[in-house]
């Protein structure tokens, strides 16, 4: 399953109820999304967070997207 950027902000505190999900419905979340903003520090950290989310429910992949 891919999935947009979002779901972070929703579950970042709550990552077994994505795992609990996940199992339930036999799926595997593949690839989180993360758009750049114009604040490099802040992107960092975001990032850092978007990692630890990752780790706890098994995500494997970041996918980083540039600002226009």
């Amino acid at each position: 399953m891919e999935n947009f950027a979002f779901i972070k902000k929703y579950f970042y505190h709550d990552a077994d109820a994505v795992k609990e999900l996940l199992e339930k419905y036999d799926l595997e979340l593949v690839n989180l999304y993360y758009h750049y903003t114009d604040d490099p520090e802040a992107d960092y950290q975001a990032a850092v967070e978007y990692a630890e989310f990752m780790r706890k429910v098994g995500a494997t992949y970041m996918n980083l997207q540039a600002v226009m």
